[in-house]
């Protein structure tokens, strides 16, 4: 069994006091622990983030978890150890469930609104030289490390499988089937682009688990490999699984079991678009960023926007990389936190000057709330729709595997699928009219072609 770690860990581990004081026997399971913890904070990164282990952000890992996985008497000097050698970093604050409780409570006497945070755990992350080694897979030496890596995954998947709308998320998955007309070797040809080391191994990856997860057939197989996983944010209600961030070049030669070929719905300019529902549901005003995002025109307007505000850098990012552009649209423009119209940064700027009364909302409830509360907004949104509507509308055997603002489906279930979503955004927003609804739903081949 293979599990992700950090090149040179093995090298790095040597240096320490502890490799060098324990016997030669032990030296194996020491490294083989290492890697486990290394493992979780890649693993719970890679499904979303990629192969960029540079936008890596640190996870939540509770004791428990790892007293199980590394030892109750020894977890704590595998933490110490990794520090030490500069490969891991960690938040020793945490949130309790007690503290939160106490905190709303005292908000709740003087009148405040509650906050809606979670319990949280201490926080391990990557640092900058575990970052600049990158990350590769090792074999696990340790039979009995390999038996409790196993148990963990068929226990966590086995508690998806008992939940209803986690059981047909899986069992879609199950039904895919990776089908390329090229070898690896092509990859690089193909894609066109410039790849580097990580990136190289990330793609070589990701082909070889599709590959192995063709000749799974039973669940026991799926809790028991390396190459399948599956997880679901409790904060924002997205599902992370093997096939939600895989490549472009590599999604759309998936095919269903049966022979049939695969679609694509997802929504226009979705995070926008999500945002611009909320502030109608709540404001009851007319906005133009609706009308441009159903449209198709929104990001179009917002560097038409930066050009007359001589923000050439930003407009010309639209030409140069449409994905980035975008990125900074969200990320500084509707995402970001308040800071005085003064300093705000150009995306910002340019969205309040095409939509003034939205980002006067935007801001306002970001003042209320914070400002992270937005994008978690959007994504609970999205992950309601998506997720919990869509799977407790359909029958156990029907086949839709949702990737965050899209479901892949089969071809054939097209007018099906597109009924579902039409009802459930006029469940959830009244106000929308048939016409406007078709509007925003994107309808496509995996080989990004329109359909309509």
């Amino acid at each position: 069994m293979k599990i992700y770690t950090v090149a040179e860990i093995q090298t790095k581990l040597q240096e320490t006091e502890l490799y060098k004081s324990i016997r030669p026997t032990s030296k194996k399971l020491l490294l083989d622990k290492c890697n486990v913890l290394l493992h979780f904070i890649i693993v719970n990164n890679i499904y979303k983030n990629k192969w960029d282990v540079y936008n890596y952000s640190d996870i939540h890992l509770h004791s428990d978890l790892l007293k199980t996985m590394l030892g109750k008497r020894y977890y704590k000097a595998i933490i110490h150890t990794l520090i030490e050698v500069g490969l891991v970093e960690v938040d020793d604050s945490f949130i309790s469930a007690t503290y939160i409780n106490m905190l709303n409570y005292k908000r709740s006497r003087i009148g405040l609104h509650k906050l809606s945070i979670s319990p949280a755990s201490k926080k391990y992350g990557l640092t900058s030289l575990a970052k600049r080694h990158g990350v590769e897979k090792v074999e696990i030496n340790s039979k009995k490390i390999v038996k409790k890596m196993i148990g963990h995954k068929t226990e966590v998947l086995g508690a998806y499988l008992s939940d209803p709308i986690h059981r047909k998320i899986i069992k879609s998955t199950m039904d895919l089937y990776f089908d390329p007309p090229f070898i690896f070797d092509e990859v690089k040809e193909i894609t066109g682009k410039v790849l580097n080391e990580q990136a190289i191994k990330y793609y070589k990856n990701v082909y070889e688990s599709l590959l192995a997860i063709n000749k799974y057939n039973t669940i026991k197989e799926y809790q028991e490999c390396e190459n399948y996983y599956y997880t679901h944010s409790k904060k924002v209600g997205r599902v992370f699984h093997t096939y939600s961030s895989i490549p472009k070049l590599y999604r759309k030669h998936l095919v269903h079991i049966d022979g049939s070929s695969l679609m694509e719905i997802d929504l226009k300019n979705s995070q926008p678009l999500l945002l611009s529902l909320k502030y109608l549901e709540e404001t009851k005003n007319k906005t133009a960023i609706f009308k441009d995002v159903v449209g198709g025109n929104f990001y179009k307007k917002v560097q038409e926007m930066a050009k007359s505000l001589g923000y050439d850098d930003l407009s010309n990012l639209y030409f140069d990389n449409y994905s980035k552009f975008k990125s900074r649209v969200l990320g500084q423009g509707l995402y970001f936190r308040n800071l005085p119209l003064k300093s705000i940064k150009h995306s910002e700027n340019c969205l309040l000057q095409l939509y003034p009364d939205f980002m006067k909302w935007l801001r306002e409830t970001k003042g209320r709330f914070g400002y992270k509360y937005i994008s978690y907004q959007g994504q609970r949104l999205e992950s309601g729709i998506f997720i919990r509507d869509i799977f407790q509308e359909i029958t156990d055997g029907t086949f839709c595997v949702p990737i965050h603002d899209s479901l892949i489906i089969k071809t054939q279930n097209k007018v099906y699928f597109e009924g579902i979503l039409k009802s459930i955004f006029k469940k959830r927003f009244p106000f929308l009219t048939g016409e406007q609804i078709t509007g925003f739903l994107n309808i496509k081949t995996l080989e990004n072609e329109k359909i309509n």
